[in-house]
């Protein structure tokens, strides 16, 4: 079933239905239809956009990345890299790898919101559809009852009792989609929020610390390596000697 054109379906049949009931809640539904109109199909393909491909989707580069991370890591644990240097490394890159794995989870978890979202608009359109098929039979049945005003009453009664069921179950539908959309939104924001914060974790990792690192940013304060050698005469030998003493 497409359930985009059964929205359409519905909303052409409801909209054509209002002017033969003439009752308000006919004009009501017609909104409700208006309103809750949306594409789930193309929802579900969104879907597989945002779940990777170990979860039946489509994204691959979280994955591909960190397979080349972890990658990189054994291969410079293989070439005796160690110290201090690469504890630091490792621990810069376990971090950030395991950014990409929480990564995926969100993504996954996305997916399966938006899956959620769509199985709910696909609930709406059908409904969408048999409510609009629904009042244009009774328009039909009212536009025939009133040549015979003996039958206009109960068809009158007959249709205020069906427009509020049918009005309070699009009500209820378009509330559940509200709510729906909202965590969906949240969800989202969230996602775009962790995917910056993942991007930038590598990139603004604090270096590993060096001598020249460790001067400081006070030009008269900065004590440039070995910049204080001199000279100094040896008596024992009688030659000007280098003095290596650092001052501290």
């Amino acid at each position: 079933m497409n359930y985009t054109r059964a929205f359409h379906v519905g909303a052409l049949l409801a909209t054509a239905s209002a002017p033969m009931i003439l009752q308000p809640w006919a004009f009501y539904i017609v909104v409700l239809i208006g309103t809750l109109f949306s594409n789930p199909e193309g929802m579900d393909e969104s879907v597989r956009n945002w779940r990777t491909t170990a979860n039946d989707g489509e994204t691959f580069e979280l994955q591909d990345l960190r397979e080349e991370l972890n990658k990189v890591k054994e291969e410079l644990k293989a070439g005796k890299w160690e110290g201090g240097a690469y504890e630091q490394f490792e621990e810069v890159h376990d971090s950030f790898v395991d950014s990409v794995e929480q990564l995926e989870r969100i993504r996954n978890d996305t997916g399966d919101a938006v899956a959620s979202h769509a199985t709910l608009l696909k609930i709406a359109g059908a409904a969408s559809a048999a409510t609009g098929f629904l009042m244009f039979v009774l328009g039909l049945c009212l536009m025939t009852s009133r040549l015979t005003p003996g039958t206009a009453v109960v068809a009158q009664f007959a249709s205020a009792m069906f427009g509020k069921t049918a009005l309070a179950t699009m009500r209820k539908i378009l509330a559940n989609n509200v709510k729906a959309a909202a965590v969906l939104a949240a969800i989202m924001v969230m996602v775009v929020q962790y995917t910056e914060t993942t991007g930038q974790g590598f990139p603004t990792a604090k270096p590993i610390p060096t001598e020249m690192s460790m001067m400081g940013d006070d030009p008269m304060n900065m004590r440039q390596p070995f910049t204080n050698d001199g000279l100094q005469y040896d008596e024992q030998t009688g030659q000007l000697l280098p003095d290596t003493t650092m001052e501290v």
